[in-house]
């Protein structure tokens, strides 16, 4: 078997590694590029993990390599360095790039911080090698601690000439081997038909120059790309909410924060985003400096949802939402849960909206699925003013609604739009009733939620910057 190719198919299968060369990838440097790589995906299932596992065997007999330890890189490395040391039933370490900076300060676990490694041959073993960096450091802090350390084995190499320097300039030589080089990644990708030759030579460009790739196919550096926003587009950022929707690693959506913050002032996470990464993602979102929109949609009993609006309220998100159509009692019993939290966690009271209809909904599907009758702007309105009645800050509706709505509520009622296409981008296929920016903001909306729009644009943040512009017209 060539485990190289059979990593690269599977890999590419799993979305464990990712190849966009015509709509690149943010990295957390702010630097585009077409390769997104997350081979943390292979520990989910025996059979994968034991793909790598048994590839490094093969490997290190191949190579004839002498060995009585496997380290691990902390902390990608660990995992796999764990589960190969143990089929091979040798001891093992993981080791930092650098110390800690708290409690004993140790930069390699699994040895008495007042012991070495009393000359024992190491295998490192690394799940990526980019530019070298971390993974010359991790070597080097092994054979400091009397250590022989003459091979890192990684799982993946982009093969840049700034890591193999790296490696190079070491006295004495430490070998670099792996089981999916970038050429044979790109040689398989083409076989099995998920790249053109035309992409491929592109993605040959990138490992040629990493970080001038982007500026010479028009995708610059994100945070080179300084945007100056008039008063009247920083007030049109606070009112657009994004949501951190198809996110699949918290890389992913670390960078999606970092990408555009410049141009989005809100984040939603739903039920894909919630439901894959739990409460942790909240905390990721208000770590940068942004507030949460909790889009859950809460519709049950009331005392359950009562619990759930505690439990989000405790969270400190700036908003949530729950379902009109659960009655009265239902949306009095969060508000309850809301005031409950505010006064035992002394936290900030989040705006509370009711969903009333989705704008994946028109008057057929609720009058012909839903068996509702009348027109959907009747139906937004009584859901409104039940929501009013229990003392909800706002609801959620289509812009196309507002017309309908803001002279029978109060006035500093919230409206939350869904459903915003951008000026030169559409809005999702799902939408029914849809607004651009300008339109929706001259129609009263409080905040817009733009989703595909700006995600599946081919530059994602002049896409928001020009949302931020058609409202700003009309603020």
């Amino acid at each position: 078997m060539d485990y190289g190719k059979e990593i690269a198919k599977e890999g590419l299968n799993i979305k464990a590694i990712k190849l966009r060369p015509d709509n690149p990838f943010t990295w957390a440097s702010g630097y585009r590029m077409p390769i997104y790589n997350d081979n943390r995906m292979f520990l989910s299932e025996p059979e994968r993990r034991n793909l790598i596992i048994e590839s490094f065997i093969r490997l290190i007999e191949k190579e004839k390599i002498e060995f009585n330890m496997i380290a691990g890189t902390s902390t990608s490395g660990i995992a796999p360095g764990a589960i190969l040391a143990d089929r091979l039933k040798i001891p093992f370490i993981y080791v930092r790039d650098k110390p800690k900076d708290h409690g004993l300060k140790n930069q390699i676990e699994g040895i008495d911080a007042e012991k070495d490694l009393d000359g024992k041959k190491v295998i490192l073993i690394e799940d990526l090698i980019s530019t070298g960096g971390s993974s010359v450091r991790t070597v080097q802090a092994i054979r400091n601690a009397n250590g022989v350390c003459n091979f890192c084995l990684s799982i993946f190499n982009y093969g840049l000439n700034k890591a193999t320097n790296e490696f190079y300039s070491m006295d004495p030589l430490c070998e670099v081997r792996s089981l999916l080089t970038y050429d044979v990644l790109l040689e398989t990708a083409k076989e099995i038909n998920y790249l053109s030759q035309e992409q491929v030579d592109i993605l040959k460009e990138w490992r040629n120059d990493p970080f001038g790739w982007g500026e010479k196919h028009g995708f610059p550096k994100v945070e080179d790309k300084v945007i100056i926003l008039s008063e009247k587009e920083q007030e049109a950022r606070k009112r657009v909410c994004l949501p951190l929707d198809g996110l699949n690693t918290i890389e992913e959506i670390k960078a999606r924060i970092e990408e555009l913050s410049p141009v989005v002032g809100l984040f939603k996470i739903g039920k894909e985003t919630f439901t894959r990464f739990g409460p942790e993602v909240v905390k990721i979102v208000q770590d940068s400096g942004s507030d949460v929109f909790l889009d859950l949609k809460y519709h049950d009993i009331p005392n359950t949802v009562k619990g759930a609006a505690n439990a989000a309220t405790k969270l400190g998100v700036y908003m949530f939402n729950i379902h009109a159509s659960g009655g009265l009692e239902m949306m009095k019993a969060a508000m309850e849960g809301v005031k409950e939290a505010v006064e035992k966690y002394n936290v900030k009271a989040p705006k509370v909206i009711a969903v009333t209809v989705l704008t994946s909904i028109d008057e057929d599907i609720l009058n012909k699925e839903l068996n509702i009758p009348g027109i959907v702007e009747d139906q937004v309105l009584s859901l409104a003013q039940l929501t009013n009645k229990a003392g909800l800050n706002g609801i959620v509706c289509s812009a196309a609604d507002l017309h309908a709505l803001k002279d029978k509520l109060p006035e500093n009622f919230i409206y939350v739009t869904p459903g915003i296409k951008g000026p030169n981008t559409p809005a999702g296929i799902d939408q029914k009733r849809i607004f651009t920016p300008g339109n929706a903001a001259q129609e009263g909306s409080t905040i817009l939620v733009v989703g595909r729009a700006i995600t599946a644009a081919p530059n994602r943040v002049k896409a928001g910057y020009e949302i931020l512009q058609d409202m700003a017209e009309h603020l």
